[in-house]
């Protein structure tokens, strides 16, 4: 580097430091990007669901369901909400459509059942109606988007530093 003259000397500097910040620009965000995502939906799902809970006290047993739904439907959540007896009284998933190829998904507990590893946020709150039921409301939440950003993060990356 001792006998370049200065312009070349000058450009490789720059691009080195152009790139090194982009680098690290990158590193950071993949990194954390997932965590502070995760930490703000889960939040913003228990507050909303410490605020449905509040409101849904007014409400008698038959008109809880179809507060639960319009709120959730909303909102994006997936909700089911329950009386202490264990009754269902409404039920939906998260809305996430799953594509089985070879079971990659699936995994079998000890009782036999089936249960799907997604990645989701989930909040419970239980209240009492004005009839006096006590209902125990969850809400989910598909923390699917964040994989989606990360992996575009990852398509991304080339091009941010070939255009730098």
């Amino acid at each position: 580097m001792k006998n370049m003259k200065l312009f070349p000397k000058t450009f490789l500097h720059c691009l080195s430091l152009m790139v090194g910040v982009i680098l690290i620009a990158f590193i950071l965000i993949y990194s954390f990007l997932p965590t502070f995502y995760q930490s703000y939906k889960q939040r913003e799902l228990d507050a909303d669901t410490i605020q449905l809970a509040e409101e849904l006290q007014a409400l008698n047993a038959k008109e809880v369901s179809a507060a639960i739904t319009a709120y959730a439907i909303s909102n994006g959540y997936g909700y089911t909400a329950q009386y202490e007896n264990g009754e269902i009284i409404c039920s939906a998933g998260v809305g996430i459509s799953l594509e089985m190829i070879g079971g990659g998904l699936e995994t079998e507990n000890e009782d036999g059942t089936i249960c799907l590893d997604i990645d989701s946020a989930m909040s419970e709150a239980s209240f009492q109606t004005v009839d006096g039921k006590t209902v125990t409301l969850t809400l989910t939440v598909s923390l699917q988007p964040i994989g989606d950003a990360v992996s575009v993060l990852l398509r991304i990356l080339p091009v941010a530093l070939i255009v730098c």
